[in-house]
C-alpha cells in the first residue's frame, strides 16, 4: 500500500523536525509519502512544530492509500488539536543591540532617580530615555 499524508500547518505554528522527513515541506503544510506499507502494519511520523502564540491550534490532515498495482483507494480526513496556555516567550536570537549610551553597567545618575544621561557613560551625547514609565525627559551634558 502506498500512502500520501498532507498535513496543514495553522498560522502561529512552525515546523522544527520530524522523525521521518517530509517530502515536501511548505510554510503552510507538510506533506509524506510513504511506499510499500505492508498489512496491519504501522508507521508512526511523530514532529515537532513551535507555537509562536498561546491559544488553541488545529492541524487537520489528509490521508490518501492506494494499493500498489492502484485498484483500490482509500481517504480520511483527521485532525488533532493542542493548546498552548499563557504567554509565549520571545525567541532569542535578535540582532537588536542598546544604543552605546545605553551601557546597562553604567552607575552614575544625572537629572533625578532613575536617569542615566548619555555623557555619564562616556557616550558624550544628548540622549532622551523613558524609564519606569516616566515622562521623557533630555539631558544636555555640561560643557
Amino acid at each position: 500500500m502506498v500512502l500520501t499524508i498532507k498535513d496543514e500547518m495553522q498560522e502561529g505554528i512552525s515546523f522544527v523536525n520530524s522523525t521521518t522527513s517530509p517530502a515536501e515541506h511548505r510554510s503552510s503544510s507538510l506533506t509524506w509519502n510513504i511506499a510499500d506499507l505492508g498489512p496491519e502494519e504501522v508507521q508512526n511520523i511523530d514532529y515537532l512544530a513551535r507555537a509562536h502564540r498561546s491559544g488553541t491550534f488545529t492541524a487537520p490532515a489528509h490521508i490518501e492509500a492506494w494499493a500498489s498495482d492502484g485498484s483500490r483507494i482509500l481517504s480520511a480526513d483527521i485532525s488533532a488539536q493542542v493548546y498552548v496556555p499563557g504567554d509565549v516567550p520571545a525567541q532569542a536570537g535578535s540582532d537588536w543591540q542598546p544604543p552605546a549610551c545605553f551601557d546597562l553597567n553604567c552607575t552614575a545618575m544625572g537629572g533625578r532617580e532613575n536617569w542615566i544621561p548619555c555623557v555619564a557613560c562616556s557616550a558624550g551625547q544628548t540622549a532622551e530615555m523613558k524609564i519606569d514609565n516616566e515622562e521623557f525627559m533630555e539631558y544636555e551634558p555640561p560643557e
